[in-house]
């Protein structure tokens, strides 16, 4: 069963935000120049949902 409304609005307010996060194995590019990429990438498919939420926040502000 899913956290109700209440414990899940506490769990926000701590932190105050939405932590998200993604699991994934260590890239093989994490000691390397190429990991400069591979967050580039991460963040790049990221870009259009942090949009949204950017324009939501300041729609409720």
């Amino acid at each position: 069963m899913g956290a109700t409304r209440r414990e899940s609005r506490r769990r926000r307010a701590l932190y105050n935000g939405c932590p998200v996060f993604t699991e994934m194995a260590v890239p093989d590019a994490l000691l390397t120049p190429e990991i400069i990429d591979f967050c580039f990438e991460k963040f790049q498919d990221m870009h259009p949902l942090q949009q949204w939420v950017a324009k939501m926040l300041q729609a409720v502000r």
